[in-house]
C-alpha cells in the first residue's frame, strides 16, 4: 500500500531536486579536479546532460521508495539507505560514461 504523495508536483519537484544536485556535484567535481583528457576541441556537454538526467531518475526512484508504506522502521531506514546508495550509483554510472564517451 502507498502513502498519498505530499502535493500535487511531489515526484517532479523530487526529480528536479535529484537533477539539480547531480548538475551541482558534477560541476564541483569537474571544477576542482579537472578532465584529464581534455583539448580544446573536445566538448564536454555529454556529461552535463547525463548526469543531472541520471540524478532526476534517482529522485524519482527515492520519491517511489519513500512513498511505500514499510511495517517495521528497520525497513524503512534500510529502503532509504539503499535509494540513496542507488542515487549516488546512477549517478557515478552517468558520470563514468558520460567522461568515456
Amino acid at each position: 500500500m502507498q502513502k498519498q504523495p505530499n502535493g500535487k508536483f511531489g515526484s517532479w519537484k523530487a526529480a528536479v531536486i535529484g537533477g539539480l544536485i547531480a548538475l551541482g556535484l558534477i560541476t564541483l567535481t569537474l571544477a576542482f579536479l579537472g578532465s584529464p583528457n581534455v583539448t580544446e576541441n573536445e566538448e564536454m556537454f555529454l556529461p552535463f546532460i547525463l548526469v543531472p538526467v541520471a540524478g532526476g531518475l534517482g529522485g524519482l526512484i527515492y520519491t517511489f521508495i519513500n512513498s511505500l508504506d514499510f511495517q517495521s522502521p528497520q525497513l524503512a531506514i534500510f529502503a532509504n539507505f539503499f535509494s540513496v546508495l542507488l542515487y549516488l550509483f546512477l549517478v557515478l554510472i552517468a558520470f563514468t560514461f558520460g567522461m568515456e564517451i
